[in-house]
């Protein structure tokens, strides 16, 4: 198959976070509207800089660093709908996507500005770009239990109008995370919600199968080092 058939051929994309959609030009044009202070000036000083961000913790730093831009509904918007127009033009028809609400609520972006903006430009794909995506609300593996069964709180009232379909786990791994999670997981499968997770990113041989007994999850979504875990693999 050659790329141009490839490209034009209708796709899926099950794994895929909206704030590591992202390109530079989109993070200096942003910041440069709201006066914030950049390391560097253009796009292509921060495409050079991101080919030195060559582990988890170097890329997270940018990751999280570079959502500081997004700070009402209509930056989330404007960020999924370069997204959405990309997709398409990949003749890409579906996603599912993850969002992280907990950086923005610390920088205090109120909850519902993240998800309408997201979920109101994808609604605008689907009529105009004729590409569907579903929302995916992620927790971070390396913050307290508690703050994520507040923010499953408040996504109550989005995930009554259908506008999140699943939870997830992202982020680093801290030791014993699964079942630091198990309550947060109970909780949101009694709102109807999917589980998924990432696991074995970068902590402890036992976690992936933590994930499949704690969690029985839907999907799991990725993970750095199953290759050595033997147990998950002989279950």
């Amino acid at each position: 198959m050659n790329k141009q058939n490839f490209i034009t051929m209708p796709k899926f994309e099950m794994h895929l976070h909206i704030e590591g959609t992202m390109y530079p030009e989109f993070f200096v044009k942003k910041a440069k509207e709201k006066n914030i202070k950049l390391a560097f000036d253009t796009p292509e000083e921060y495409y050079v800089d991101y080919r030195t961000r060559n582990t988890l913790q170097k890329f997270l730093m940018t990751y999280y660093g570079n959502m500081r831009v997004l700070e009402n509904k209509w930056d989330f918007y404007d960020l999924a709908w370069e997204h959405a127009k990309r997709a398409s033009e990949q003749n890409i028809r579906y996603a599912e996507i993850f969002f992280d609400p907990q950086p923005h609520l610390y920088r205090g972006v109120k909850f519902d500005e993240i998800v309408n903006g997201l979920y109101e430009a994808f609604q605008d794909a689907k009529k105009k770009l004729n590409f569907r995506a579903q929302l995916i609300m992620c927790f971070l593996k390396d913050l307290p239990e508690y703050e994520a069964e507040e923010v499953l709180e408040l996504a109550k009232s989005a995930i009554k109008q259908n506008k999140i379909i699943a939870i997830g786990f992202d982020s680093s791994e801290s030791p014993n995370w699964v079942q630091r999670f198990q309550k947060v997981v109970l909780k949101a499968r009694f709102l109807g919600l999917k589980v998924v997770s990432h696991c074995q990113e970068n902590v402890t041989d036992q976690s992936a199968w933590d994930v499949l007994h704690y969690f029985q999850p839907n999907r799991i979504d990725h993970g750095f080092l199953y290759t050595r875990i033997k147990k998950f693999w002989q279950e």
